[in-house]
């Protein structure tokens, strides 16, 4: 509400100057810098006289930067305090009667060649207005957030008082009418070429993920078979054998051993003791599950399961992945006291703690707890109306082409700087979290910018701020999206 009233009040103090009202009627007024951005006011000049800038501010050193109908930009550097005098002549008023003053810190570059056009002839003849280049789209993700996803911070703030001769408002905001259709026109031909790289970009963080998560499956994998490996007497069986060659494990039925079967083994291993070799009875040891090497993993992800009697022959292995879902899991590498198998998958269910048990025959191992991470997905959000855009902003222009936010000052005379907010009240469900945020300038014009300031990455939350600012007679419209991953086969609402 403060800044609103600023403006207000700016507004309403320029306005009477630029009617006519003696410049010693001008109050002074607050200003704010923060660190890369560029604020400013214009004013109207109609006749020849004395311009008196003076700035007075706390914080850091700023450039205080004249521009107009001049042949070279006149700046002035100051450390709390910069002036800037200035006398304009009947050429200069003839060339133009558009100005403008700015403040920025030292290390932000005022885009010379994208001033705005305020000569006379320059708005006559209807040239093109020049814009800054806006570089690719970027995606921010967990790992990036920190460096990518900035809030503001005010480097400067203080009061500028700008003396005047007197000048005709109306006829200047008219010149100014045409520079602003043609910032429309130009950040509408944009579009197609930021759309596909704005489109490019999503899908390229999607199959980095998918390929990183495989990459690191099969990398993982082998090294748990060449320890499993290492682990085994130097004998080598006809199954490592195999695995040492990557050819695939054939699997052998496992016979369960009738009653009979074990009543004749038993009576046997007697009688030979009786007959004086008193060897120990023979049994057969049951199969059992010490560990796991981990305890939760999503489908392809190996796992290492320890224990003891599990054959030299491969049984089965199972995964509880959902309440009845029992899903058998392949077997990378078997042996008596260590398998190597791959989760196994199966969509359309959430994460679940379940458990993994082994089979051989009719004999089951114990169940040991393992949670199950079902295969991820991915959705891109589109901008809904869940969203709180600040003014000045084109709301037609936005929904016509696509653009998260469309800020048009080129007939402002002076700058604006605000926080617009998305996906506020929007939360996601069934385990469904923000991936990243996909962000992309479409256009600039003057001294503008846009970026984001705040997300809920690695959240139900899609919410996201996005901090724009422009200088006088300036304009950035830019395009956001926000990818989030989930349980494949799962809504996310």
């Amino acid at each position: 509400m403060r800044y609103t009233q600023i403006r207000l009040v700016l507004a309403i103090a320029l306005a009477i100057t630029w009617a006519g009202t003696p410049a010693s009627a001008q109050m002074p007024q607050p200003f704010s810098v923060s660190t890369g951005e560029v604020t400013g006011f214009g004013f109207v000049v109609s006749e020849p006289g004395p311009i008196n800038i003076t700035a007075q501010w706390q914080g850091a050193p700023l450039v205080l930067r004249l521009t107009g109908p001049l042949a070279q930009p006149i700046e002035k550097f100051g450390s709390g305090r910069a002036q800037i005098t200035y006398t304009v002549t009947a050429d200069d008023v003839r060339r133009g009667t558009i100005w403008k003053v700015s403040l920025r810190p030292p290390g932000t570059q005022a885009q010379t060649e994208d001033e705005p056009c305020l000569t006379t002839s320059c708005l006559s003849r209807g040239a093109t207005v020049r814009r800054r280049a806006t570089g690719a789209p970027i995606v921010i993700d967990s790992a990036r957030m920190a460096t990518l996803s900035r809030a503001p911070k005010t480097s400067a703030q203080g009061t500028i008082v700008i003396q005047h001769p007197a000048g005709d408002v109306r006829q200047a905001e008219a010149q100014l009418k045409g520079q602003a259709e043609q910032q429309r026109a130009s950040a509408q031909a944009q579009e197609v070429q930021i759309q596909r790289q704005h489109q490019g970009a999503v899908e390229q963080r999607k199959l980095q993920v998918l390929k990183s998560i495989t990459d690191q499956q099969s990398a993982r994998r082998q090294q748990l078979k060449r320890q499993a490996m290492a682990s085994k007497p130097a004998t080598m069986s006809t199954q490592s054998a195999q695995i040492a060659t990557n050819q695939p494990i054939t699997q052998r039925p496992t016979r369960p051993i009738s009653a009979s079967q074990q009543t004749t083994a038993t009576t046997q291993s007697s009688e030979i003791g009786a007959a004086g070799s008193n060897p120990p009875q023979q049994t057969v040891a049951a199969p059992k599950i010490a560990s796991l090497s981990v305890g939760e993993g999503q489908p392809g992800d190996p796992v290492t399961i320890n224990g003891s009697a599990f054959g030299s022959a491969p049984g089965e292995v199972h995964f509880i992945v959902n309440p009845g879902m029992d899903v058998k899991a392949n077997a990378d590498y078997w042996g008596d006291t260590q398998i190597v198998i791959s989760v196994p998958s199966a969509e359309k269910i959430q994460a679940y703690n379940g458990t993994v048990y082994i089979q051989r025959g009719t004999d089951k191992t114990n169940a040991v707890s393992f949670k199950f991470n079902p295969t991820l997905d991915f959705v891109t959000l589109t901008i809904t109306n869940d969203k709180l855009i600040k003014d000045p902003h084109d709301a037609s222009f936005e929904s016509s082409y696509g653009r998260a936010g469309a800020h048009f000052g080129s007939g402002d005379f002076f700058g604006h700087k605000d926080d617009d907010q998305f996906f506020m009240n929007t939360l996601l469900k069934n385990g469904w979290v923000v991936d990243s945020v996909n962000f992309g300038v479409v256009y600039i014009s003057g001294n503008a910018n846009a970026g984001v300031s705040d997300n809920r990455i690695g959240t139900n939350s899609p919410f996201v701020k996005v901090h724009w600012w422009m200088d006088a007679f300036s304009a950035v419209t830019y395009k956001l999206s926000v990818t989030i991953k989930g349980p494949k086969g799962i809504p996310y609402q």
